[in-house]
């Protein structure tokens, strides 16, 4: 029996984890435009306007430690928080490495394993 206060965990089921993200290419590389020599150029106003608090801290930094202990604040790389980011990359484990659990041929286990492995790696594109 559980306490009102704190009930059971509830688990998503197998369709809902399955649904894929529907990312457009639009909205992974909204304000950046494509060099000619390769690579990507950022003309978003809003997106440069953050960054520049980010390159005066760094610079405040350097010029009040040693270059070794400088460290790169994570709103550089990702908005979003580290559970959020581990999550996405986990969310099939329960689909993916339970299946593997149950099936007796190694290759096929093993087959399981790598595609929970690289089943999150699709919401990464956008950190690129």
């Amino acid at each position: 029996e559980f306490q009102n206060e704190s009930p059971p965990p509830t688990y998503l089921k197998e369709n809902e984890l399955l649904m894929l993200q529907k990312v457009k290419k639009e909205e992974v590389f909204k304000g950046l435009e494509p060099l000619e020599g390769g690579g990507m150029k950022c003309v978003d106003k809003e997106i440069l306007e953050r960054q520049k608090g980010i390159v005066t801290e760094l610079i405040k930094q350097a010029l009040t430690r040693s270059i070794v202990r400088i460290s790169l604040p994570v709103r550089i790389f990702e908005s979003r928080s580290g559970v959020e980011r581990i999550t996405d990359h986990w969310r099939f484990a329960n689909v993916f490495l339970a299946k593997a659990a149950r099936i007796s041929d190694r290759v096929e286990r093993m087959k399981q394993v790598i595609g929970f492995g690289i089943a999150g790696f699709y919401t990464s594109i956008q950190q690129l």
